[in-house]
């Protein structure tokens, strides 16, 4: 069935369920829309799937309008930074619904926090951060910016995260490790079988003169190129990432040479 529509009057559900960079989008239960400057097509078979296409668009353009549920789908996938299909690719890792619920809730600021409780409840309960006592407990605040919680839980998320990609760094060069990422403990050097390759973790370095941002996270070491890589992570917010990104590029343009990483290694 062919169901010619007014842009103009779908163009904001078009705008939501499709990229610009298409003309087909698949919006769910086997479901197309084709669209052009001038229409929207809606290829389906029967009138059930017109009405479930009708709900899905009413939903979305629901959600849209939302100012909490709307923010992460529709306000920070569509900045130009932001790769959507990477930043969607764990939907597709045969996650357990219940996690997957999860995941989505706190991007949406759905969790039942002070806030949420307060502002979308309206329960009349103290509404800031039950750790720091000082800022609104939002999802996003918990998650990145309480100063109790970065003294302790945002440290040990970023070593849980910057030794995945040790773990990962190893196997490329095959170093040995064990089969489960979470459990592997960086050693503070780390060669290959032939010792062309180190690799360094949480390594202040020598330079030419003194610096405080003198320990990334990882170094490789190449010496059969004379090369190092120099690997400094960070884990901001989502509204935070081009922002933490300057931050990290500044960092590098005033770091200084790096004076001998042999010396650094041997001395550990």
């Amino acid at each position: 069935m062919f169901m010619p529509c007014s842009f103009e009057s779908i163009v904001s559900a078009v705008a939501v369920i499709a990229t610009s960079s298409r003309n087909n989008s698949r919006i769910g239960y086997g479901i197309w829309l084709t669209y052009t400057e001038k229409d929207v097509i809606i290829l389906g078979i029967g009138t059930l799937t017109i009405l479930i296409i009708c709900q899905i668009i009413i939903i979305m353009i629901i959600i849209k309008n939302k100012a909490i549920h709307g923010q992460y789908p529709f306000k920070l996938l569509e900045k130009p930074h932001v790769d959507i299909v990477t930043t969607n690719k764990w939907l597709s890792s045969n996650l357990k619904g219940e996690t997957e619920g999860l995941l989505v809730a706190a991007q949406d600021q759905a969790l039942n926090t002070r806030n949420y409780q307060k502002v979308i409840c309206g329960q009349k309960v103290e509404s800031k951060c039950r750790m720091c006592s000082q800022y609104e407990e939002t999802v996003d605040h918990i998650v990145s910016g309480c100063e109790v919680l970065a003294k302790t839980e945002y440290i040990s998320r970023h070593d849980k995260a910057a030794a995945y990609l040790h773990w990962n760094i190893c196997q490329d060069h095959d170093i040995e490790v064990i089969d489960k990422w979470y459990e592997h403990k960086p050693e503070p050097v780390t060669h290959n079988k032939d010792s062309k390759i180190t690799i360094m973790w949480d390594m202040s370095v020598n330079t030419d003169r003194t610096i405080t941002a003198n320990r990334p996270d990882i170094i490789i070491k190449d010496s059969v190129n004379s090369t190092c890589k120099l690997i400094d992570m960070s884990i901001p917010s989502d509204r935070n990432i081009a922002l933490k990104e300057i931050e990290k590029k500044k960092k590098q343009v005033q770091r200084p040479r790096v004076r001998n990483t042999e010396n650094v290694a041997d001395e550990n």
